[in-house]
């Protein structure tokens, strides 16, 4: 079997995602909107990441949180497609290209 090194160094970020769809499969009930905290333990973050995250513009406001008063809520829905590197502004033909990447990744790595 050939490996090239591109290949080697897309491996952390696909495991990455991987770690992400088996936490999610494995909870039995997903809350859509989560607290800061929540939100970093759903991510594997710690609070200061996610924090970090926010003031990079890495998480935006209005998109993957919003924001009462001090508190911030984060939708987990927003995150789930950050996380697997989906823009909001991509088309569903897009986001079916990307997963179909993905999964071609998966079954690849699995041979």
């Amino acid at each position: 079997m050939k490996v090239d090194f591109e290949s080697l160094e897309r491996l952390p970020n696909l495991e990455k995602k991987l770690d992400h769809v088996i936490k999610m499969l494995e909870s039995k009930h997903q809350k859509r909107w989560l607290s800061s905290k929540e939100a970093a333990q759903y991510l594997g973050y710690s609070a200061d990441t996610i924090s970090k995250l926010i003031k990079r513009g890495d998480l935006k406001i209005g998109i993957h949180y919003h924001q009462r008063n001090r508190k911030l809520i984060f939708d987990s829905t927003a995150l789930d497609r950050w996380v697997i590197g989906i823009e909001e502004d991509e088309s569903p033909a897009e986001i079916d290209g990307i997963i179909s990447e993905i999964i071609a990744e998966v079954k690849s790595d699995a041979s």
